[in-house]
């Protein structure tokens, strides 16, 4: 038996993390997606039936989501013959008995952020991985203060920079970098809740024309739908945009966005949107589905919730 919970602000590193952690156990075992608390209840309290050992793989947001009894997530994790890795992409809350329980019974790997220094060696590194020969320091400083220290979000920039020039500079950085995927993706989850799913497919189809990768768009979609919940489920406890803006310390103009939003959304259909957006990130992860057809299929199901 193997528990592994694995969480951090930055989804590349938290990724990369649970990756590693599976490819520990190439060989013999089996990697399988969990889709619910039901469903890892179901196969781990009878891993008798299977004929391998295996490596399940859930979000951990789907567990808390749940709100299964402590006892019974003490009793799962301590009694099955399998790998469990357990992931979630943020703060997950430390005062739940959730948290305390999995804590208990897992081996833990907080996902720190990387800051200053750290960041720029990180952001030379990562071009030189995807294919660039040279980046000048400069150009990684200049990289980062443009956009910021999100690593999905200079992967992809550098993954730009590289298709244009094998040798990065902060002039090349200053011309390419960065389109506003943040401003594309409101616009886009815009067009999904008001059912508008031509513009949404063109939305889609810009972003990636503009180098936009499928992992780092199901990232910021999941980021998006993620704060939505979060406004829907405060609203429906009867807080006003006030206080939920209190508890959510966000640019006025992305909470703006946020609450106009949430007023063609329900929370059910949120929720059912986050679980669309998961089955399309584990797809992209596994090979299933790599192309822009990956987005366009999460799009037209996202409009129809």
């Amino acid at each position: 038996m193997a528990n592994y919970f694995v969480y951090g602000e930055e989804t590349l590193l938290v990724n990369e993390r649970v990756q590693n952690l599976c490819a520990q156990y190439d060989g013999e075992w089996a990697v399988e997606k969990l889709t619910s608390w039901n469903d890892a209840r179901d196969k781990l309290f009878t891993q008798a039936l299977f004929s391998q050992q295996r490596v399940f793989v859930m979000d951990y947001y789907l567990m808390e989501e749940a709100k299964p009894d402590p006892d019974r997530v003490a009793a799962l994790l301590q009694g099955h013959d399998n790998v469990l890795i357990l992931y979630y992409q943020g703060k997950p809350d430390k005062r739940k008995k959730i948290y305390k329980t999995l804590i208990k019974y897992s081996k833990r790997f907080e996902i720190a952020s990387l800051r200053g220094g750290e960041l720029q060696r990180w952001v030379m590194e990562r071009a030189k991985l995807i294919g660039a020969k040279k980046i000048e320091p400069r150009a990684a400083g200049e990289l980062i203060y443009l956009a910021g220290s999100d690593l999905l979000t200079l992967e992809n920039e550098l993954i730009k920079l590289s298709n244009y020039s094998p040798e990065i500079n902060a002039e090349a950085v200053r011309k390419l970098a960065v389109r506003n995927v943040q401003v594309g993706i409101f616009d886009l989850v815009d067009s999904v809740v008001q059912g508008n799913t031509g513009r949404a497919l063109n939305i889609i189809e810009e972003l990636m024309g503009s180098g936009a990768k499928p992992p780092y768009l199901l990232f910021m979609l999941a980021r998006q739908y993620r704060l939505l919940f979060q406004v829907l489920f405060h609203r429906n406890k009867g807080y006003g945009s006030q206080q939920i803006q209190k508890l959510m310390p966000l640019h006025p103009f992305a909470f703006k966005k946020l609450w106009q939003q949430a007023g063609n959304l329900s929370l059910r259909q949120c929720a059912q949107s986050l679980h669309e957006i998961v089955e399309a990130d584990y797809n992209y992860k596994t090979g299933f589905s790599q192309d822009i057809g990956l987005l366009q299929r999460l799009i037209i199901k996202l409009t129809k919730k």
